[in-house]
């Protein structure tokens, strides 16, 4: 009985070890942004700037993430602020009040 009860205790000991660590996604901008103003919206496939009817580029300048958005007028270039799971901050490069547009991920 008693090693019933050591080997049980020795069990449980050993799977209280065997923890699953939780890995977090990468904080992408692939995905649908929907913006919270009715303004925009991006289905961004790709961030290489390749293929696409319209073209997604990010990259980094001054210690800033930029995402420029190529179309067939022309072109808009974004601060990207913040960026999360399912939400994203851009601020519009040629908006001079520099007011934050909040985006949401559509899945």
């Amino acid at each position: 009985m008693k090693s019933l009860l050591y080997f049980s205790l020795l069990f449980l000991i050993s799977c209280s070890g065997c923890k699953k660590e939780y890995k977090y996604p990468e904080l992408t901008l692939i995905g649908t942004w929907l913006s919270r103003e009715p303004i925009l919206q991006f289905p961004i496939e790709n961030t290489k700037g390749e293929g696409k009817y319209i073209q997604f580029l990010e990259y980094p300048r001054d210690n800033k993430k930029y995402l420029k958005v190529t179309y067939a007028e022309g072109e808009d270039t974004y601060v990207v602020k913040w960026i999360g799971k399912n939400e994203m901050m851009l601020i519009d490069t040629k908006d001079p009040d520099q007011k934050d547009i909040a985006f949401v991920r559509i899945n």
